[in-house]
């Protein structure tokens, strides 16, 4: 099994096939070849220092091909690009291309069509949750002189809970002080007070009610 300890998925092809000759299948030399591939693409997608499993589940083929390691580690790859919240765009493109690339190698390296497939999926792992705070934050930004405080209020809202949720989850502390400070920059981004919609106002309370959102979405980020 895979060691979790001080790591994270970062990404995952996940198959449960029904072959229909199952006794035929070589599950030794196709678990040799996928470790190969998964080795070989982790490399080139992530690091060398990122680990990976592929495991085997019993009866119908249930393959689990993992990456475990630390967004810090993969970070430095991509340090060079002008902003945290690119950074992030380009890792979940690399997580969600390296497992689907795996879950296509599995389906072929087990000649499975279509009718022998039970479930296919290509997870990003904690890749996919900073993905998804990232597209909140944008959404509120974007939300700005468009929609009014209250509406952006609870859009920072629901992107604070979700980073509070991702913080949760992740086992290295090098990863967390990298999320804390990037998400932090994101939220002290976006203006003070917001522009109202076009012909509209933001009252005062909404004003208030954004502000103490904004405020509450990075003292999550210092604590």
């Amino acid at each position: 099994m895979a060691d979790y300890i001080n790591k994270n998925i970062l990404a995952q092809a996940y198959l449960h096939i029904e072959p229909e000759d199952i006794e035929s299948i070589d599950l030794d030399a196709i678990s040799q070849h996928l470790n190969e591939f998964l080795r070989s693409r982790t490399d080139f997608f992530f690091t060398s220092s990122a680990d990976i499993s592929v495991e085997f589940a019993e009866g119908s083929i249930k393959v689990y091909g993992t990456v475990l390691g630390t967004i810090a580690a993969i970070y430095s790859g991509i340090a060079t690009y002008p902003s945290f919240r690119e950074g992030v765009l380009l890792l979940y493109e690399d997580s969600k291309r390296l497992s689907e690339y795996v879950v296509a190698e599995g389906l072929f390296t087990t000649n499975a069509r279509h009718q022998n497939v039970v479930r296919l999926e290509a997870r990003t792992g904690v890749i996919g949750s900073l993905r998804k705070v990232v597209g909140l934050i944008d959404q509120a930004r974007n939300m700005n002189g468009v929609k009014s405080a209250d509406k952006i209020e609870e859009k920072l809202v629901e992107a604070d809970t979700e980073l509070r949720l991702l913080l949760s989850n992740l086992n290295s502390e090098e990863d967390l002080q990298l999320v804390k400070n990037g998400f932090k920059n994101l939220f002290e981004e976006l203006p003070e007070v917001p522009a109202p919609p076009p012909r509209s106002f933001n009252s005062q309370i909404a004003i208030r009610r954004y502000q103490v959102a904004r405020n509450q979405a990075v003292q999550t980020c210092t604590l």
